[in-house]
């Protein structure tokens, strides 16, 4: 995958498996790729995706007994293949049939298949799945691989190669967006100390903070991100009234001095959005359209808040 992406629903990676060659008597017919339901077409989609996972966007929700998750993308034809992996992924998961034998967490989760109720719908763009267990560490399992998954959508081959991290536990339940094209963390909550270390150990290095301290007096974020070495950078607004050309050049200068992931949030990822789309559109280029469609990813639901964002656009050409 790309700049801006499942287990039994996303990108898992396949067994290799040989292409098959017939040969003649006195020559060798070219290989012929295999067809769809073998493992061999299976993994290719798969590796396909990795390729273009600048183009996927994905919000996942961890939940007390589970995973939501949309993985959506606007080229149809990677929208194709997403729906194409994912409905592969799901018959798999259904009998069981191990996919990344390597990696203790898939393993784990394929031997447990039994215990995983899961549904898979189709969209205009992707699908949109949900898992769900009643066993604590079956949970534990969903959230690690709906992460790991993620992280694909993220890096791409980069990350594909790698043991995905395993949660001990349940994670809290809390919804984090993917940008195939960049490797930030957008959480649509508060995040807690807990989510604040597996962000940490997912390589974010510094949190940008939407949220005035006064709206979470019971966390004080800025102590927390300094106690775990974290950089903290705090551009709070609330409200289109409060949302100035400074908001937007703040958040501007913030994202292009980045040498690391980030981890950006607000209370629901709307105030993100709108933030994020004069940066998507004025310093990386972004078409207007693409801009808004991860800004509504992100979380942003308010058009006061969009039309402030179009606004600075159109007088910062």
């Amino acid at each position: 995958m790309s700049p801006f992406p499942s287990r039994a629903h996303t990108f898992l990676s396949i067994a290799g498996a040989a292409f098959l060659t017939a040969c003649a008597a006195t020559s060798q017919r070219p290989e012929q790729p295999a067809g769809p339901r073998t493992l061999t077409y299976d993994k290719s989609v798969f590796q396909s995706l990795l390729a273009d996972h600048a183009k996927i966007r994905r919000v996942v929700t961890l939940t007390s007994t589970g995973v939501e998750a949309v993985t959506e993308s606007d080229d149809p034809d990677v929208a194709r293949r997403i729906k194409d992996h994912t409905l592969a992924m799901q018959r798999r998961m259904q009998t069981g049939s191990r996919v990344r034998a390597w990696d203790p967490v898939f393993v784990d989760l394929f031997d447990n298949h039994e215990q995983v109720s899961l549904r898979v719908t189709t969209t205009d763009k992707g699908v949109s799945i949900t898992e769900s267990a009643s066993s604590p560490a079956v949970v534990a399992l969903l959230h690690s691989h709906a992460l790991g998954v993620s992280e694909f959508v993220r890096q791409g081959f980069e990350s594909s190669d790698k043991e995905t991290p395993r949660l001990t536990s349940p994670a809290a339940p809390r919804t984090i967006v993917s940008l195939g094209a960049f490797p930030h963390h957008f959480d649509r909550s508060q995040p807690d100390k807990e989510a604040l270390l597996a962000s940490q150990a997912a390589g974010v290095a510094t949190v940008i903070d939407f949220r005035p301290p006064a709206e979470h007096p019971e966390f004080d974020e800025r102590a927390e991100t300094a106690e775990l070495g974290l950089s903290y950078v705090s551009i709070p607004y609330h409200g289109d009234a409060e949302l100035t050309d400074d908001v937007f050049l703040t958040t501007r200068k913030s994202l292009r001095s980045l040498q690391h992931p980030a981890l950006l949030h607000c209370r629901s990822g709307n105030r993100v959005g709108a933030a994020w789309l004069p940066y998507r559109v004025l310093d990386t280029g972004a078409s207007w359209e693409d801009a808004l469609a991860e800004a509504r990813a992100i979380g942003l639901k308010d058009p006061k808040l969009e039309a402030k964002a179009k606004s600075y656009i159109e007088r910062n050409r």
